[in-house]
């Protein structure tokens, strides 16, 4: 073991600087009391020369950044982007959890690895979101999503801001940032940055599109249902399908687009498909909701008032995304629970046995758990299928937006405006606020209130127009 050979105090010994030997380029290393926290006693690290000037003068500059921090209150000489992390797991809810470990993994351990962040002004926040940017657009499609080939969302920069902001807010709970710098506001300034508006920023069905969609789950109900195609229950106990029971070459005779009805996987597949969009399209449940129901979960009620079923989706507490029960009413009444049956029956084929009260509603063949990720794995491909799988919003053919499992929950809200359902009650039924969906839905408050004002006065004749009103006609909203 090397030993000691010389040491050199400074400021009446509350700093030692030494070499050791054995190195022979004798690097000067430094000692001094740690002052921050109770352990280690001591700070000891290297000061990388060999030069005594030069020691003397890092010594000295660590000696006073870490007397500085303890005048402040800090409890650390240095902060990375892991410590905020670590905080940032007992503060986040799981949304919040997930996608700050998406923005970890892809740009903020790239661009702040060895980075002291206490030390991060404002200019050092905007250097990062250039940077950022920058790095989203030289991507090569591959993996990763690319909305742009060559600019960046301002919701998804904004997103990322308010989670860095809150990992710094939390350093600063905890003693280790003396201040949190300020971050943008907004980024409609920043080079290579698009704004996609609220209502267009996930892949949305118009009437006529939304045909073709419903158009395909009534073909995959039937075919479902065709009871010549169904799995037959062998010695075993578990169910053949369709084409192990004709054997090899016999789904040759079936029309090309249907054959999937003749496979076990392919099958449950289409019947998770079916039944998961077209239980989002009736209720309006978020699919990050779907994917945590069980089956104990959705029952049939029958109303005193006028005597009709009613599918309801019970939505926990622990599974709703605001943390807040609510049941949930289909608005088809009981087709939502019927549909439910055929889908359990698909279940008992694909498992080999009934599913019970708490087993997942949205079961894997292959895993426990099915999350929205897997869930979009199933939707997606299907809905390219049919022709649905991006979009461009109306003015910006450079920005693509994806179909998915979230846009027949867009699809049941919008609808639901159009039609006149109180937004209060649509509210409450979705989980969401009346602010939410004013202004992510295509709902005109304005039209809605004047309807709502003027129910009342088809009883009254108004009489003949006097003057020519279309001269004078003002839009709705403006």
């Amino acid at each position: 073991m090397s030993s000691q050979t010389s040491h050199e105090s400074l400021l009446d010994g509350e700093v030692v600087i030494h070499t050791r030997e054995g190195n022979s380029k004798a690097t000067y290393q430094v000692r001094f009391r740690n002052v921050l926290t109770d352990s280690p006693r001591y700070i000891r690290t290297s000061l990388k020369t060999s030069n005594r000037s030069l020691a003397i003068e890092r010594a000295l500059a660590m000696y006073r950044e870490h007397h500085n921090r303890a005048f402040l209150g800090l409890k650390s000489d240095a902060v990375s982007i892991d410590i905020l992390m670590e905080l940032g797991k007992e503060h986040f809810k799981d949304t919040g959890k997930d996608m700050s470990q998406s923005f970890y993994n892809t740009y903020w351990s790239k661009y702040m690895d060895g980075i002291d962040l206490s030390r991060w002004q404002t200019s050092d926040v905007k250097a990062y979101f250039e940077w950022r940017i920058a790095e989203q657009a030289a991507r090569p499609p591959g993996a990763h999503w690319k909305p742009s080939d060559n600019s960046v969302s301002v919701s998804t920069l904004k997103l990322e801001r308010n989670l860095l902001r809150k990992l710094f807010q939390r350093g600063y709970a905890n003693n280790l940032i003396a201040k949190v710098p300020s971050f943008p506001e907004n980024f409609d300034n920043y080079n290579n940055t698009h704004r996609v508006s609220a209502k267009e920023r996930r892949g949305r069905f118009s009437d006529k599109e939304y045909k073709i969609v419903s158009d395909d789950f009534k073909n995959i109900r039937r075919l479902l249902n065709n009871e010549s195609y169904q799995p037959k229950k062998n010695a075993n106990g578990s169910f053949d399908s369709w084409a192990k029971q004709n054997g090899v070459g016999s789904s040759k005779t079936i029309p090309e687009d249907d054959r999937w009805i003749t496979k076990k996987r392919s099958r449950f597949s289409r019947a998770q498909y079916w039944f998961v969009c077209i239980l989002i399209a009736n209720t309006g449940i978020r699919p990050s909701e779907v994917v945590q129901l069980r089956h104990q979960d959705i029952s049939i009620k029958k109303s005193n008032d006028d005597g009709k079923y009613y599918t309801v989706i019970k939505v926990s507490d622990t599974v709703s995304k605001v943390r807040k029960f609510r049941d949930v009413i289909a608005h088809d009444e009981h087709m939502t629970f019927e549909r439910y049956l055929d889908y359990r029956r698909e279940i008992e084929f694909a498992f080999g046995a009934a599913p019970q009260g708490n087993d997942w509603l949205i079961p894997q063949q292959r895993n426990s758990e099915l999350r929205v990720k897997f869930l979009n794995n199933i939707v997606r491909p299907n809905l390219q299928r049919i022709g649905f799988h991006k979009t461009n919003p109306k003015n910006d053919s450079t920005v693509e937006i994806y179909y998915s499992a979230y846009s027949f929950r867009a699809f049941y809200i919008t609808k639901r405006l159009q039609n006149g359902l109180n937004i209060y009650t649509l509210a409450k039924n979705c989980g969401v606020s009346i602010q939410t969906l004013s202004s992510t839905y295509d709902y005109n408050e304005n039209w809605a209130f004047r309807k709502q004002m003027t129910e009342h006065i088809g009883r009254f004749k108004t009489g003949e127009h006097k003057y020519d009103l279309s001269t004078y006609e003002e839009e709705w909203g403006s």
